[in-house]
């Protein structure tokens, strides 16, 4: 357990676990709201922040919430109270609650969010692929193999029971087995091309129509579970990250699910 008196001196443990600096280049983690200097004596943890996070935060006494997802991801140019990221923002500053994000510096951690997911079909990371940005830097994606073929449909199957997933399933042909596993938390498209050079199925959200027809192609079987939902077992490794060093954090609302099962 680390003691920790301020956001600042928070923010500076949570750092050893989570490389702020390694994060996307246009990825705004870090302390997003608030005062450095200010209090830190009970942090909350989401996935993302909405209204109701908010209220959570304040029932439960939160001064810090340790977000996965960005609240304020694009530059605005006036802060107005009302529905949407700026106007809980504003909402975070009247009741003098931090917010800090970690969002693809967490991606990136060993262990991180890639980690977790693999943590949930009970697999390990054996190698990484899918640089943070189009320049570079450390992987987002996860490469695990499996000591044994698993049909796709048993690996979906595995991924529903751990994150509550409504999986769509593409693969070259049916009854396909599979030996190796890539993962990307989150929206996976663009890292499609990169996993087909190292496993035979990739499991991320967000595919499109011609990315998962790209994979097809190439041979590689495809599972979206969702944005969300591949990105649950990560946040609920963040929030055990954070308990170690401030054991009296809370899980707060903010699956940042939109969609109806």
């Amino acid at each position: 357990m680390v003691t920790m008196n301020t956001v600042a001196e928070f923010l500076e443990s949570l750092e050893h676990r989570v490389p702020m600096h390694a994060a996307g280049s246009w990825d705004p983690v870090g302390l997003q709201i608030g005062d450095p200097a200010a209090p830190a004596s009970r942090v909350g943890v989401c996935h993302e922040v909405l209204d109701s996070t908010v209220a959570a935060a304040q029932d439960d006494a939160v001064d810090v919430i340790v977000t996965y997802h960005p609240l304020v991801f694009s530059p605005t140019t006036s802060l107005v109270a009302g529905p949407g990221a700026v106007g809980t923002a504003i909402e975070l500053v009247r009741r003098n609650i931090a917010l800090i994000v970690v969002h693809t510096a967490f991606d990136v951690a060993r262990p991180g969010t890639g980690d977790a997911l693999l943590g949930a079909l009970d697999l390990a990371a054996a190698g990484s692929f899918g640089p943070v940005d189009d320049e570079g830097g450390a992987d987002i994606g996860r490469i695990a193999h499996l000591d044994e073929p698993l049909s796709v449909d048993a690996v979906a199957s595995t991924l529903v029971a751990a994150t509550g997933a409504a999986p769509r399933v593409a693969s070259p042909e049916p009854g396909v087995t599979i030996r190796s596993i890539g993962v990307v938390p989150g929206s996976g498209s663009s890292f499609v091309p990169a996993a087909t050079e190292h496993v035979d199925c990739f499991v991320s959200g967000d595919i499109t129509h011609h990315s998962a027809r790209y994979a097809v192609e190439r041979g590689m079987s495809v599972i979206d579970i969702g944005h969300a939902p591949s990105e649950r077992p990560g946040v609920q490794a963040l929030y055990d990250l954070v308990v170690e060093i401030a054991p009296e954090a809370v899980r707060l609302e903010g699956d940042g699910h939109p969609w109806r099962a």
